[in-house]
């Protein structure tokens, strides 16, 4: 299984920076001396994955650094709980959604030059919206409804590329699509993959020199941003 690291999280994260602009739902509550920093979540998909929902915050000035966040709070446990995981750069914490509903993350973090701050955000928990109308992996259905927001597959040696076809429903769109390859499962090298190749369902390369793919994909609809991920391995 592709093992996550943090740098790789939060290049999708300023990847969902750019690609996006600002986030519209919930109101950064700050005072003066933290104006320039945000909260990186807004939205969470029940059922979704964990690493989906990361915590993350980023200053305007200097968004390639990470901060070390050093606790995360939930008003509501009834609408989103806090999940702590221990890794070797410290813990690292999660929005975990329970039932639909806005409640309030509080993250407390410590910047390079050692100060510490406090942000509060509006997270909204919202039900997953169904916006796959079809998919198809190298010519096979896939049931969104077992596969809601990932799909895994092994791919035989012999291959040398994949084919994904989506059908969004009826208001969505792809907005954006982050993919790499990896030869070790550590080191990945990112590629271009077009949205036509999803939508008409073309051949994606996929090399047998690389044992690991990832497309991760960006749907759209008003307000509404998720993103379904493809995770290929040999």
């Amino acid at each position: 299984m592709r093992k996550f690291n943090f740098r790789k999280i939060l290049s999708l994260a300023l990847a969902a920076f750019v690609a996006f602009g600002t986030f519209a739902v919930g109101a950064v509550n700050v005072n003066a001396a933290t104006e320039d920093w945000k909260i990186f979540n807004d939205t969470v998909w029940l059922g979704s994955e964990q690493w989906d929902n990361y915590i993350d915050v980023y200053d305007n000035a200097s968004p390639q650094t990470r901060k070390a966040i050093t606790s995360a709070t939930s008003s509501d446990t009834s609408v989103f709980s806090i999940k702590t995981e221990a890794f070797e750069d410290g813990n690292n914490y999660f929005i975990i959604g329970v039932a639909p509903g806005t409640a309030k993350l509080t993250v407390s973090f410590t910047t390079q030059s050692g100060e510490t701050k406090t942000l509060s955000k509006n997270i909204v928990v919202k039900k997953y919206p169904k916006e796959i109308k079809s998919l198809k992996v190298n010519g096979k259905k896939v049931s969104t409804s077992k596969h809601k927001f990932n799909y895994r597959k092994k791919i035989s040696k012999s291959k040398s590329s994949v084919k994904i076809k989506m059908a969004l429903k009826k208001g969505w769109k792809i907005t954006s699509i982050y993919a790499d390859r990896s030869k070790t499962g550590e080191k990945y090298t990112t590629f271009k993959v077009s949205k036509s190749a999803l939508t008409k369902g073309k051949a994606i390369k996929f090399s047998k020199k690389y044992k690991y793919m990832w497309i991760r994909v960006a749907m759209k609809k008003g307000k509404n941003i998720i993103w379904y991920s493809f995770d290929f391995y040999r």
